[in-house]
């Protein structure tokens, strides 16, 4: 009999994505460094030079982060079709 893991697993497919992928993309969240995301800049203040981080443009991410961020909004965008 089908469990929960048999829903999983159907809902992927009629999504579009198979399981090894799903696994592979998790892999590469959970080994990611995630301070690609963010970069420091030196802004003028009122009382001098600030250095603040701030999460970088999308434009700006290496190959690995962009795609670990278009991955997290595919997933989303799936998860919930009548959102969108």
């Amino acid at each position: 009999m089908g469990g929960p893991a048999a829903g999983q697993t159907a809902h992927l497919e009629r999504a579009g994505l198979k399981k090894e992928r799903v696994l592979e993309e998790y892999r590469r969240i959970a080994f990611l460094d995630p301070r690609g995301f963010w970069e420091k800049v030196t802004e003028r203040g009122v009382a001098g030079p600030v250095t603040v981080v701030r999460l970088k443009a999308i434009t700006e991410l290496d190959a690995e982060h962009a795609a670990v961020g278009s991955f997290e909004i595919e997933i989303i965008l799936l998860a919930n079709p009548a959102d969108h």
